[in-house]
């Protein structure tokens, strides 16, 4: 065999192989090496420490809000505490012996003749006798 009838032969031989074995397909050069390491840990670092500060942040908010509403129930109790003492004081002023005690204190009377006016006929009418 010559040398090129043996590379002729590699020729035909390779060009059966590859039309046989690997339809379509072709070789490709390997990627190059990426250094993405320390830029990978950076980012990882990053998202982390950005994880933790919000959730800090919302922690921190969430417990102002809470001291808040603490504050606000606080005042509410004593608010509705003033108001039910006051309520007691309009309702012992308010019996009808201290209204007639108040009254008799002005100066007031009791009224002698009353009178009534009925507005849909227009009429006075007078009290009955009791």
């Amino acid at each position: 065999m010559s040398v090129q009838s043996a590379a002729a032969y590699r020729n035909v031989n390779t060009a059966i192989r590859r039309s046989t074995d690997t339809p379509g397909l072709s070789v490709v050069p390997a990627p190059a090496p990426s250094g993405g390491f320390f830029g990978t840990l950076i980012l990882c670092t990053a998202i982390f420490l950005t994880a933790v500060i919000a959730a800090f942040c919302l922690n921190t908010k969430m417990v102002e809000g809470a001291y808040e509403v603490r504050t606000m129930k606080m005042d509410l109790s004593r608010v509705e505490s003033d108001a039910e003492a006051l309520s007691t004081a309009v309702m012992s002023l308010s019996t009808p012996d201290r209204l007639q005690k108040s009254a008799s204190d002005l100066g007031m009377v009791p009224a002698a003749d009353v009178k009534y006016l009925d507005y849909k006929s227009g009429k006075i009418t007078a009290e009955e006798k009791r």
